[in-house]
């Protein structure tokens, strides 16, 4: 399981770098300190795992306004971390039948 865990947190430091990345491309990156708050981690729940972004609540403005993560959900790279979390779950199901 702890290889589980440390699979989707690779995921997430690639969810944290592409909305980096967008914030940069779209140039909206001005002190530093909404760019440097943005962080996705995985979390261990009772039913599996899960993947969760912070953020200072700006993010939340800019994101309607520019679309931010529109633009991420539709790159090729989202897809591919889409796919793999997909992998990922049905490594869970079979470790999980395995017990049984």
């Amino acid at each position: 399981m702890a290889n589980l865990i440390n699979e989707y947190t690779k995921i997430a430091n690639r969810l944290t770098k592409l909305y980096k990345d967008e914030l940069v491309r779209l140039k909206l990156v001005d002190s530093g300190k909404l760019l440097n708050s943005i962080r996705w981690f995985a979390v261990q729940t009772q039913t599996g795992y899960k993947l969760s972004m912070e953020s200072l609540d700006y993010f939340e403005y800019l994101d309607k306004k520019y679309n931010i993560s529109k633009n991420i959900e539709s790159s090729i790279e989202y897809e591919k971390i889409l796919n793999e979390i997909g992998d990922l779950y049905i490594k869970e199901i079979f470790i999980e039948i395995d017990r049984d």
